[in-house]
């Protein structure tokens, strides 16, 4: 207030984005823009170039009444705080998804505000194109694929099947969103790509019976927690003896992890989504993820490279993870129900792909600041 009241003309600026990311701005800021509108009818927020060339010009004529040097030096920076949330145990929630147990692994101040205050990311526009619609649309066009029996056709009359799917979708959405057209076109063009490749997978297994998709699995416990999770493919097979035993697949239309880091993540309980299927369902035997990222061989005929499953997880393996796994979902559970703290981690890898920093913050605390 002190310093708004000091000058007749005050210039605030904030940060839009970081790396591509929407970032809010700060409480304050938001309360003076609010206040702004509804005392003057009009936004803080100006464009007119005029303006900022005098103020430009107000600038330069005050920074030459300034003296030339001074040698004082500035005070320390004051230490923001590392934001660690605490809440009453009615706000708890008792419904906790696959994703949101992969959240509170990777930082539990993530999984404070989206799955306890249940706050959306930060979107300006309400038609969002980016990396999450084009991965719900991928997801949407398989799903429909296997429901309606496409993995039994023959490698040419599905990829022509699928092929007509995705040009159908994604040029609607094109007519849909002229002004993002060439996102649609560049998507189309990329899983064009991986149409064969997937084919030529699918019909090497032979052996599965049936696929389901989009399926809802879930689990009630005794204490009152509901642990859900949606899982994009589950095959099942039957043995000769008449056993039926499931594998599940997780589709990835970003970038996955190297493979060996990837394995290492899956293996150590890092990295919990997979693993959570069979928590779920107890007939499945075989956890993977699959890459849908054509990737080409070097050379003048550019042909797709086979796909791969990576991260998998089977037998023995899976089994012994499947306990702790569970362990340590409850343990987190009654440990939120007893008024534990949920800090931010400020792990660099996961905050990158925050979606919640304009909220956290945490990039504004102290480089020498250790964490709760």
């Amino acid at each position: 207030r002190q310093m708004l009241l000091q000058g007749g003309q005050v210039t605030i600026t904030h940060r839009l984005q970081d790396n591509g990311k929407t970032l809010a701005p700060s409480p304050w800021l938001t309360l003076l823009e609010t206040f702004h509108q509804l005392v003057f009818e009009r936004s803080l927020y100006t464009q007119r170039p005029a303006i900022w060339q005098q103020m430009a010009e107000q600038q330069r004529q005050h920074l030459q009444t300034l003296p030339a040097h001074d040698a004082r030096s500035l005070p320390p920076p004051v230490a923001m705080p590392t934001p660690s949330a605490f809440f009453t145990h009615s706000l708890v929630p008792s419904r906790w998804s696959v994703a949101g147990y992969q959240r509170i692994l990777d930082c539990p101040y993530q999984f404070f505000v989206q799955d306890v205050l249940r706050l959306g990311p930060i979107n300006e526009l309400e038609d969002v194109h980016d990396a999450r619609e084009r991965g719900t649309l991928v997801h949407e066009l398989l799903a429909s694929f296997v429901r309606n029996d496409g993995r039994t056709l023959s490698k040419e009359t599905g990829a022509d099947t699928l092929l007509a799917m995705s040009e159908a979708l994604f040029s609607q959405r094109q007519r849909q969103f002229p002004a993002h057209a060439h996102l649609y076109a560049q998507w189309q063009y990329e899983f064009k790509q991986i149409i064969k490749p997937l084919l030529a997978m699918w019909h090497g297994e032979s052996e599965w019976q049936a696929a389901t998709v989009e399926t809802t699995l879930e689990k009630v416990y005794p204490n009152g927690l509901v642990f859900t999770g949606r899982a994009d493919c589950i095959d099942q097979y039957v043995n000769a003896e008449g056993v039926a035993s499931h594998v599940v697949t997780d589709y990835k239309t970003g970038r996955l992890p190297s493979k060996k880091k990837l394995d290492n993540a899956v293996r150590s309980g890092e990295k919990v989504q997979t693993t959570s299927y069979a928590l779920l369902d107890e007939q499945i035997t075989e956890t993977r993820y699959l890459s849908l990222k054509a990737k080409e061989y070097e050379g003048d005929n550019h042909q797709a490279k086979p796909l791969e499953y990576e991260g998998k997880l089977a037998g023995d393996t899976l089994s012994t993870l499947v306990v702790p796994l569970e362990n340590r979902l409850l343990q987190l559970y009654q440990a939120l129900t007893d008024g534990a703290a949920l800090p931010a981690h400020g792990d660099d890898e996961v905050c990158q792909r925050c979606a919640y920093q304009g909220i956290c913050r945490l990039g504004h605390r102290a480089p020498s600041e250790t964490l709760s």
